[in-house]
């Protein structure tokens, strides 16, 4: 797998490595390509760093899918399911 966008280029072993790292964003390649065109109206220096900005984008989206996940599991445990 890869990943290459007008500003985000993953090599397959980056795809994989960020897949993992990642791995509570369902539709992975959605994501990047959210990322890649948000990218395109940002200031060229950040787009020249768009795999630091990037790795900071999905730890953002990851991050907040494993409080809801957390959360959900709480809620489950409160209710007794």
């Amino acid at each position: 797998k890869r990943f290459c966008g007008h500003f985000v280029r993953l090599s397959p072993d980056q795809h994989d490595e960020w897949e993992g790292r990642f791995f509570t964003i369902p539709d992975f390649n959605a994501e990047l390509a959210n990322l890649d065109a948000w990218l395109s109206g940002q200031h060229p220096d950040t787009r020249k760093d768009w795999y630091a900005v990037g790795s900071s984008w999905m730890n953002k989206r990851h991050q907040a899918n494993l409080a809801a996940l957390k959360q959900s599991k709480a809620q489950r445990v409160k209710v007794g399911i």
